[in-house]
């Protein structure tokens, strides 16, 4: 009598044939964590102008969705606001930060940061003299 071929067993997720490779992307720090070490949580705000108007008054680092001059989405950002200003030749405000991703002072259409950015609480910043040049 012919045997048939035994079948070769089919791995499942309950039990591997092989040890499953450690997975070390849990483990790994994301860009918010880098950024935001000292943060306790987030903070979500649905208008843009109260987040500024809180992170502003508590020394605290923002994160937002930025859409760009020309409308194209420009990524999250994660910044320390210093202040806000009134721009007369745009009729713009404008929030005045230092950048966390670029590590560079940066300027920012109030109107076009997105719904829903977030304060991270307890990610005190102290104000860059370079930015408060003139400000009282």
């Amino acid at each position: 009598p012919e045997v048939p071929p035994t079948p070769t067993p089919t791995p499942t997720p309950e039990s591997p044939l092989e040890p499953a490779e450690p997975d070390y992307r849990e483990e790994l720090p994301t860009l918010n964590e880098i950024l935001t070490p000292n943060a306790e949580r987030e903070v979500i705000y649905p208008a843009a102008n109260d987040l500024i108007e809180d992170a502003i008054d508590r020394n605290e680092v923002i994160g937002f969705d930025y859409i760009n001059r020309h409308g194209a989405y420009a990524g999250w950002r994660t910044v320390e606001p210093h202040y806000t200003f009134y721009a007369y030749t745009t009729g713009n405000m404008i929030l005045v930060s230092w950048d966390r991703d670029v590590n560079d002072i940066r300027a920012f259409i109030i109107g076009n940061i997105q719904p829903n950015g977030v304060r991270y609480e307890g990610e005190v910043f102290n104000a860059k003299s370079q930015i408060m040049v003139g400000v009282e």
